[in-house]
């Protein structure tokens, strides 16, 4: 028999029970349902010192175990039941001793809940809710206005739970008494921190980051090198414009001995090339590994000269392939993006090679890092892979406002232009790549919300086709621009003949183009049956090949169900779900429709 408190919940109004009860006479809802299994085990004869966070000092003293040192106050917190993560729902919060910091993690599942989808993604990458954010990304408005309003919240229901006056009925029992001071004192950690929470928060919104600093030795970095930035700031991780900019205006010029190749180190490219076997066709996964081997290379030299700049590192994308978990990647291995990236991805066990044969001890968590930053920042240029300080913070966007040209007077050198009239204040952005969901989510993380490629294929080089005939469906008249076929996100039949009218006419001999643009045959306007062979077998051609392409992406009936039926779990999780599912759809669409068209080629029919 032990003493028991009814409703521990609220123990200063507590009474005792002064009548043994027999553990098997207990009535279950009595206690909280989760406690209920360690009281049995104390009906067992066992008396354990309980560490865990969901037992309150109160509730431990009425079961007669011995309290923890991470007892404190556990505050009601109902989760939203359809948000993703699905946070507890309650927040522990310990009577020990804590700083904002460590209070804010203890919040962060419950914080994540407050942002906006694509916020709480960024923020969990940076390390925003385990109070690991760059200051940038710390002072973003809308995390503020979230974090405000949860503090707000929760230091009101935390004041709502303080004790002021007489524990009189309790005194007498110390042990009660020790139980009541530490729940107290996890409230009392309630109210001080949100309130400190709160302040921390006040002066960050009235006193903005600008990296300014960074900014300033950043921009003497490329001047000392003879380029210029002119009219642009770094705040919030982001570009911006400092006054109006018409179109046309030159905003940076950024010269070569900035940029960080990948065969910067000789003796990387030497390791590498041993470690690879032989040098292939493809140059780029050669590349990418000496990229991300010089870039490690030069983050854990304390003498780089590239030091102001890998401090803007720090302000990473959301993950990309490589920070992601392996249920996550094993999703992405079953989109079309593993095509054309499966090369890269091989080099997660190839880069820890590189780094050993080079003696050098680098953590996984490097590797992790070196992989992601050189996938998510590299560009390559003149068949050379590097990283090009400055102009890898440009954000991307559907309607880009700046792009990026040759520089005349520094040979290799490259200037920012503002390719629209930029007002002051706005980011400076560029276009995102023509690459599907999967492959940008794989590359960068993130893809636009609203993103025009659905899928690419590889195409052969066609033969030459009238410039009149191109002209005027608008089709460019440069051959090398028909080296793949962009397909939309919802290729419906219309949308894949529109997806692939230039290459048609680009396959067709020159005079039967000409023919078949007078009939309207490029628009699938005509109505009646083509007795044209060659027009016949040149569809067929085309639909046939382009069938066959889109069927050798399909993953097997197995792997379809694992991308259908995969929960979207959290933020990042999602992103990377959408995509995939997206990339199969795209995929199973663009072989029904073809398919159905190369019927339509077979019969000579044209709707």
């Amino acid at each position: 028999p032990v003493e028991i408190f009814t409703g521990v919940s609220d123990i200063p109004s507590a009474i005792v029970v002064q009548t043994p009860v027999s553990y098997g006479d207990l009535d279950a809802p009595q206690l909280p349902g989760a406690a209920l299994e360690l009281f049995r085990a104390v009906a067992q004869g066992d008396s354990p010192t309980v560490e865990a966070p969901r037992l309150t000092p109160t509730l431990a003293v009425a079961l007669g175990i011995e309290v923890g040192g991470l007892n404190g106050v556990l505050v009601p917190w109902p989760s939203a039941a359809e948000a993703s993560p699905r946070c507890a729902d309650e927040i522990a919060i310990p009577a020990a001793a804590l700083d904002v910091a460590d209070f804010l993690t203890l919040l962060s599942c419950h914080r994540a809940q407050l942002y906006s989808p694509d916020d709480a993604v960024i923020a969990h990458s940076a390390g925003h809710f385990a109070g690991r954010a760059p200051v940038s990304h710390a002072r973003r408005p809308g995390w503020l206005a979230a974090d405000n309003k949860l503090l707000h919240a929760l230091k009101a229901k935390c004041q709502g739970l303080q004790r002021h006056g007489s524990l009189a009925e309790v005194e007498a029992l110390s042990a009660v008494q020790a139980a009541v001071n530490l729940e107290q004192r996890g409230i009392r950690n309630c109210i001080a921190q949100a309130q400190a929470g709160i302040e921390m928060i006040a002066r960050m919104q009235l006193q903005p980051e600008d990296h300014s600093s960074l900014w300033t030795a950043v921009r003497a970095w490329v001047e000392q090198r003879h380029g210029s930035i002119i009219g642009v700031r770094l705040q919030d991780g982001r570009l911006l414009a400092t006054e109006d900019m018409s179109a046309g205006t030159t905003a940076m010029l950024i010269p070569r001995e900035t940029f960080l190749a990948f065969d910067a180190r000789p003796a990387v490219m030497e390791v590498v090339d041993a470690v690879l076997g032989k040098r292939s066709g493809d140059a780029l996964p050669r590349q990418f590994l000496a990229l991300s081997a010089v870039v490690l290379l030069e983050k854990m030299s304390d003498n780089s000269d590239f030091a102001q700049y890998l401090q803007t590192l720090a302000l990473a994308p959301p993950p990309n392939f490589f920070g992601l978990d392996p249920e996550l990647k094993k999703l992405l291995r079953l989109t079309t993006a593993a095509h054309s990236l499966r090369s890269l991805w091989h080099m997660e066990t190839k880069l820890p090679e590189v780094m050993r044969a080079l003696s050098v001890n680098a953590t996984a968590e490097e590797i992790t890092w070196a992989l992601a930053t050189t996938s998510a920042r590299a560009v390559r240029s003149e068949g050379s892979l590097m990283l090009r300080p400055v102009l890898d913070l440009l954000a991307k966007q559907g309607a880009p406002n700046a792009k990026i040209v040759p520089w005349a007077e520094m040979p290799q050198g490259v200037a920012l232009v503002a390719g629209k009239d930029i007002s002051r204040g706005s980011p400076l952005t560029l276009p995102w790549p023509a690459m599907n969901d999967a492959s940008l989510v794989a590359l960068y993380g993130e893809a636009p919300e609203q993103n025009p490629v659905g899928l690419v294929l590889k195409w052969t080089t066609p033969i030459p086709a009238p410039t009149a005939v191109l002209n005027a469906y608008g089709c460019s008249a440069s051959l090398s621009e028909y080296s793949s076929v962009r397909l939309p996100p919802e290729p419906t039949v219309e949308a894949l003949l529109a997806a692939v009218r230039c290459h048609r006419i680009v396959h067709y001999a020159l005079h039967e183009a000409a023919q078949a643009f007078r009939e309207g045959h490029f628009e699938g306007t005509s109505s009646r049956r083509s007795s044209r062979v060659a027009w016949i077998h040149e569809d067929m051609s085309v639909f046939s090949a382009l069938l066959q392409a889109c069927a050798s992406l399909l993953p097997a009936e197995s792997q379809q169900a694992i991308v259908d039926q995969t929960p979207l779990g959290d933020h990042i999780a999602a992103r990377v779900v959408r995509a995939a599912q997206r990339d199969l759809a795209t995929v199973r669409s663009c072989v029904s429709g073809f398919h159905y068209l190369q019927s339509m080629a077979e019969t000579g029919v044209w709707p």
